[in-house]
């Protein structure tokens, strides 16, 4: 009988996960595509975020055989249209003569 293969736990590395990549350091590669709970993990936000995007259609995505993959592109161009923080607005002065 063939010794059996310790498991990751046991060598001392964590289990890889579907979202390995984006905690694991040691995994540089970054996927073609992404589920909306992965795309999520990506800028900190829950699961519902990503879906509220695809509902707005402010993020392409593919979907089929019960699956939803929204892919890398997407990811960069969402980060592309982020801007430096500007700080908060200065809000409108009250025209003269409402203020009575």
């Amino acid at each position: 009988m063939a010794p059996r293969r310790a498991s990751s736990n046991e060598r001392g590395r964590p289990p890889l996960s579907p979202t390995a990549h984006m905690v694991n350091a040691e995994i540089t590669t970054s996927p073609a595509w992404y589920s909306p709970a992965e795309f999520s993990v990506l800028f900190g936000k829950e699961r519902t975020w990503a879906y509220r995007l695809l509902r707005e259609k402010k993020i392409k995505a593919i979907t089929g055989y019960g699956h939803t993959k929204i892919p890398h592109s997407e990811a960069e161009r969402l980060l592309a249209d982020f801007g430096p923080y500007a700080g908060r607005r200065a809000t409108k002065p009250d025209k003269e003569g409402d203020s009575e």
